[in-house]
C-alpha cells in the first residue's frame, strides 16, 4: 500500500507493489491521471482496479474515463466514509476473485 502526491510516485509505487485498486485524481501536479492510467497500461503489469476520484464534471471527462475502462467515478465534494466503503467493497470483490 502506498500514497502518492503526483503521477510519477503512483506510477513508482505501482511498479513495486503491484496493487489491486489504485484511487487516482484526475489533477496531478505533474501528469493528468488519464496519462498515469494510460502509462500503467503500457507498462505491461496486471491492470489494478482504476477509481478515479475528481472535481472535474465535464463530460468530455466522463467520457474519456468511461472509455479508459476504469472501475468507479466518484465526484468532490463526497462522503469520504462512503467512499472508503465503496473502496473496501470493491477489494473485496477483487479478493474473491482471486482466491
Amino acid at each position: 500500500m502506498g500514497s502518492a502526491s503526483t503521477g510519477v510516485e503512483a506510477l513508482a509505487i505501482c511498479s513495486r507493489v503491484a496493487p489491486n485498486v489504485v484511487v487516482l485524481d484526475l489533477a496531478l501536479p505533474d501528469l493528468d491521471g488519464l496519462e498515469v492510467v494510460a502509462q500503467l497500461k503500457l507498462s505491461g503489469m496486471k491492470m489494478p482496479k482504476i477509481v478515479v476520484w475528481t472535481a472535474r464534471v465535464m463530460d468530455d471527462v466522463r467520457h474519456h474515463v468511461s472509455a479508459a475502462g476504469l472501475e468507479m467515478f466518484i465526484l468532490k465534494p463526497c462522503d469520504i466514509q462512503l467512499v472508503a466503503l465503496q473502496i473496501t467493497q470493491l477489494a473485496q470483490r477483487i479478493a474473491a476473485v482471486t482466491t
